[in-house]
C-alpha cells in the first residue's frame, strides 16, 4: 500500500441514463463553446459583455436538453 487513496469522485460515479449516448457529443461540443467563451479575452469590453457568450451557450444547452426530453416524446431519460 502506497499511502495513495483515491478520489471519493472515482467512487461515486453515476451510470449514464439511458439515451446518453444519443446526445453526449453534442452537450461536448457545448462545454468546449463554454470554455472557449469563459477564456475569451474581455478587454475592451464591459463586464456585462463579456457574459453574454456565456450567457447565451448556457440557454442553448438547456434549450436543448429540453427539446429533446418533452419536445421529443422523453429520448433520454430524466436522470
Amino acid at each position: 500500500f502506497s499511502g495513495h487513496r483515491m478520489s471519493k469522485f472515482v467512487w461515486m460515479k453515476k451510470k449514464k441514463p439511458p439515451g446518453w449516448e444519443l446526445i453526449e457529443d453534442t452537450l461536448d461540443e457545448y462545454e468546449a463553446k463554454m470554455k472557449e467563451a469563459v477564456n475569451d479575452p474581455h478587454e475592451g469590453r464591459r463586464k456585462c459583455e463579456s457574459n453574454w457568450m456565456v450567457h447565451r451557450l448556457h440557454y442553448e444547452k438547456n434549450r436543448f436538453l429540453y427539446d429533446i426530453y418533452y419536445k421529443k416524446k422523453k429520448q433520454i431519460s430524466k436522470q
